[in-house]
This record gives C-alpha cells, structure tokens and sequence, in this order.
C-alpha cells in the first residue's frame, strides 16, 4: 500500500517528466533536420562515425522506442531532410548493415515486463 501512495504522489512528477523528455526528442529532430537542411551529413559534406551512431539512434527511435515509450509525435522519416539523410545512409553497405533492427526489436519488446507487454507483441512496422 505504501508503495502505491509513493507512486500516487510522484505521478505528476513524472508526467511531467515524460512530456519534457517527449518535447526534447521532438525538438532533437526538428534541429537535426534543420541542421541536414544546409549539408548532405551530420558534420558536412563527408560521413564521420557521429552519422552511423546517428542512423543507428534514428532507427531505434523509429522502430523500438517510438512504441515503447508512447512518443506520438512525428517519427524521424516524416522530417525530410532525416528521410533523405537516412536513405543516402542505408545505401551505404558499411553504415546500412550496422545495425540489425528487425533483431534488436524483437529483442526489445520481447524483453519487456509482462506488465509492460503481457502478450509479448512485438510491434509491425514500419517497413524495414
């Protein structure tokens, strides 16, 4: 019962906090589009490793963490410059097969509570 209170009294708190976190993604990805706006990658003209990490960020955020987490705003695709940013990357063997995001999904949602996800769904789409 106590632990109940506890989380009764924290949840405006955190509330609060999720939707500072939410506004901070959203306002992440609306400067990196701005950002991509005016050069081909993240630091300019040449790919550098901060654009594999960040290809890799963006796709967990559009196929794990855009779900877990509940973020209902715009995922990263729907921003044009990402979108652009994100194809141009993928085609590119050595940055597109870092990541295999159809495994760390399942792993993902398949490792999250029962309270969380009791029927272990694992999320369709988008299309890979």
């Amino acid at each position: 019962m106590q632990n109940r209170k506890n989380l009764c009294s924290k949840a405006p708190f955190l509330i609060n906090e999720y939707e500072r976190w939410t506004y901070q993604v959203r306002d992440t990805l609306e400067n990196i589009n701005e950002r991509l706006a005016t050069r081909t990658f993240l630091l300019g003209e040449k790919i550098t490793e901060a654009d594999k990490l960040l290809y890799q960020t963006l796709l967990r955020l559009d196929y794990i963490y855009y779900y877990i987490y509940k973020l209902n705003f715009a995922k990263s695709f729907d921003y044009p410059n990402i979108k652009r940013y994100e194809e141009e990357l993928k085609a590119i063997p050595e940055i597109g097969d870092s990541i295999d995001i159809v495994k760390e999904k399942e792993e993902a949602f398949l490792s999250l509570s029962d309270d969380r996800n009791p029927y272990h769904l694992i999320f369709r789409g988008p299309e890979v």
